[in-house]
């Protein structure tokens, strides 16, 4: 039961923050609110590594505090992590090609 609650944990800290990491990131250059650029993408996708390392750090700080198991948790939050950029992913292709198309 240990781990299914560290599985869950994880998950869901994962997904919060990747679902919040794609709106704050991306979802300007979808509603066509910003000016598409190059350097403009790779900011965000630097800036948008640096958030994945700063949660996975966040969870290693809170291992002490965390009840369940870190090892399940940090997997759970890695795996949550990387699936979301994947599903997002292809929203942000779509939105990228319709822009420079038109640019």
């Amino acid at each position: 039961m240990e781990y299914l609650f560290a599985a869950l944990g994880g998950g869901l800290f994962g997904i919060i923050v990747g679902y919040v990491k794609y709106l704050l990131l991306w979802s300007p250059v979808i509603n066509g609110k910003v000016q598409l650029t190059q350097k403009y993408i790779y900011t965000r996708l630097i800036i948008q590594s640096f958030i994945n390392i700063a949660t996975l750090l966040t969870v290693y700080l809170v291992r002490n505090i965390w009840p369940f198991s870190f090892v399940v948790t940090i997997f759970a939050t890695a795996i949550a992590l990387s699936l979301i950029s994947k599903f997002t992913s292809s929203r942000q292709k779509t939105a990228i090609d319709g822009k420079t198309d038109n640019n």
